[in-house]
């Protein structure tokens, strides 16, 4: 019977010993998630093993997120997409509504990387309201910037707006700077694609310091990345070029290959624009093997696309016909019908110059394949109601016939692209007019939102000083109790001397001590500045008895135990009975501080 007990104990020893060095494993994963992603690999594939071995589902759910968050920095986001799903799955069975919460953002953000936006959306949808209703406010700021991100890449505006000012004012209340600049340089993002520039750059070159205070090399990378697209934009070639080589130079440094290869691709379109068609090409053969390492389909058809593009213009025929077919079929089998439709364009453009080398029967019929190509193009478009694809369709075409000397049908399509140019010229001025309301709003909302935290801060400060007051009262009536406290002991012991009179002598004395005026007066003063404080604490802890809501008031004030003892003419033993009882009613982590709660109700 010994033994069997010895041996249940010793195996209860080891499980929780395997349970500790999971738990371990999962740590350093987290500690080097962006600091070194593949260390960080390592650590939570040893952690999963591990924790296989256990009975316990939720810690192998936990080291499964560890993995996937540790695989989504090297851009494996199949597999890490895998890994959030079942660890989801395995939290959502245990109740565990906090993990999930954690998993939902990882799948949100999964999602997104691999396209899928619309599942994206769903996920981060979900990951706000969880946040929302476990009312963990870093975690709900992380899910609207998640969510604002999906709303920009399906080019939703005004809610992704909407989200990532709400994210910010939550970081900013509850002091993240992490939050505050994650959401800052997605904000950045809205401005740049809605044509803000300068206020863009300003907050995304902002961004970059922050991110490098905080350690972050990851978001550090992105930022500058951002900034050089941004001065691309604006047409500074020379900053644009260099910020974007410190952000390709950053991710190449932490083997963020994701990153990399946005950087190096957003490089190449700086090339190109200084005409560096040598140095892009050089460049994209890079971009497309990293690509096709992570499994970026979509991102290896925009590579290919550009090269074509690189190529016609260096009138490379052969070159520009396989890059342009090549990122067609890629388009093509995600359905991206604006790029499919703009590679036909532009590959049917490779023929007509091609066909300016040909003559006679030859020169006709290459023209003819590139009209066919515009035909197909227009139609992608017309079914897809994308009208300047449409537009642009018909210039090319109105050009190809009038280089097969086919005057009439390039009429027709002249009068046709003037029609839809017409017709975009104004949905673009209406959604131009839009996009500006929205911006005229927005800043509108940030200086309210400036003027309502300086008014907030005034009020805190004012708050800051009538409490300061308040303790400063609530001390000296602490003292002149205790003063009053000793010269009742110093009376009784001479009471031999004068019994009668020094009895009315304690009497008056004890009547002091006992009054409550000076505790109604701080009292009515005390909420005089801190409005409805007792009574909401009283509210929401009804079983708190009234010596424990005042001593939470004055803990409040942040007064030590042995000056609300003097106060209340209890023992300081006595203050940290009741401080004890209080944290048990209102049913406090041991992790939270009283005082800190108290001061920030």
């Amino acid at each position: 019977m010994n033994k069997a007990v010895v041996k249940l104990k010793s195996a209860s020893s080891k499980n929780r010993a395997r349970k500790a060095e999971v738990h371990r494993l999962i740590s350093e994963a987290e500690r080097l998630e962006r600091l070194a992603p593949s260390a960080s690999l390592d650590y939570a594939r040893k952690a999963v093993a591990l924790a296989q071995s256990l009975k316990s589902k939720r810690i192998y759910a936990e080291a499964l997120l560890a993995r996937s968050n540790a695989l989504a920095k090297l851009s494996k986001h199949k597999d890490a997409l895998n890994d959030a799903m079942e660890s989801l799955k395995i939290f959502q069975e245990q109740n565990d509504a906090f993990s999930a919460l954690s998993a939902l953002r990882a799948c949100a953000d999964l999602h997104r990387n691999l396209g899928d936006f619309q599942s994206g959306l769903d996920c981060a949808n979900q990951s706000v309201l969880s946040a929302r209703t476990l009312k963990e406010k870093e975690q709900e700021s992380a899910a609207l910037i998640s969510r604002g991100i999906l709303h920009i890449r399906l080019g939703d505006y005004a809610s992704a707006m909407s989200d990532l000012y709400e994210a910010l004012a939550l970081a900013k209340k509850i002091k993240s700077l992490r939050r505050q600049a994650e959401a800052e340089m997605c904000i950045s993002v809205s401005l740049k694609n809605l044509g803000d520039y300068y206020p863009a750059l300003e907050l995304q070159l902002a961004c970059v310091k922050k991110f490098a205070t905080l350690g972050d090399a990851s978001s550090e990378a992105g930022a500058l990345t951002n900034s050089g697209m941004i001065y691309f934009l604006m047409n500074d070639y020379d900053n644009a070029t260099l910020l974007l080589e410190r952000g390709a130079a950053l991710f190449k440094k932490i083997g963020q290959k994701l990153g990399l290869a946005n950087a190096l691709s957003n490089l190449m379109g700086v090339y190109v624009g200084q005409e560096k068609l040598d140095a892009a090409i050089r460049l994209s053969k890079e971009t497309l093997a990293l690509q096709k390492e992570i499994g970026n389909k979509l991102g290896e058809g925009t590579i290919l696309h550009r090269l074509g593009a690189i190529h016609y213009r260096k009138w490379q025929v052969r070159l520009a016909h396989e890059h342009f077919q090549a990122a067609r079929e890629i388009f093509q089998a995600f359905t991206n019908t604006e790029s499919q439709a703009y590679s036909l364009i532009e590959d049917a453009a490779v023929y007509v110059m091609e066909a300016e080398a040909l003559t006679g029967k030859d020169k006709f019929k290459t023209i003819e394949s590139g009209i066919a190509q515009i035909q197909q193009a227009i139609e992608i478009a017309a079914k897809s109601g994308l009208k300047a694809v449409e537009r642009d369709a018909q210039l090319a075409l109105a050009k190809a016939y009038k280089a097969a000397e086919k005057f009439e049908k390039s009429v027709a399509c002249y009068e046709a692209f003037y029609r839809l140019d017409e017709i975009v010229f104004n949905e673009d001025s209406d959604r131009r007019r839009r996009n500006a309301e929205m911006l005229f709003q927005v800043h509108e909302a940030e200086r309210a939102a400036d003027e309502a935290r300086r008014k907030s801060a005034e009020l805190q400060a004012n708050l800051n000083v009538k409490n300061q007051q308040l303790a400063a009262m609530a001390i000296r009536l602490g003292e002149q109790n205790e003063l009053i406290e000793r010269l009742k002991t110093e009376l009784q012991n001479a009471a031999h001397h004068a019994p009668s009179k020094v009895n009315r002598l304690v009497t008056s004395l004890e009547k002091k001590l006992n009054a409550t005026a000076d505790w109604e007066k701080f009292e009515r003063e005390f909420e005089s500045a801190n409005r409805g404080f007792m009574q909401t604490l009283a509210k929401q802890f009804p079983t708190l008895s009234p010596m424990e809501l005042k001593i939470c008031a004055l803990l409040k004030l942040n007064l030590a135990s042995k000056d609300i003892a003097r106060l209340l003419a209890i023992s300081p033993r006595t203050v940290e009975v009741h401080r004890r009882n209080a944290r048990r009613k209102m049913r406090l982590p041991s992790k939270v501080n009283l005082i800190n709660y108290l001061m920030a109700s």
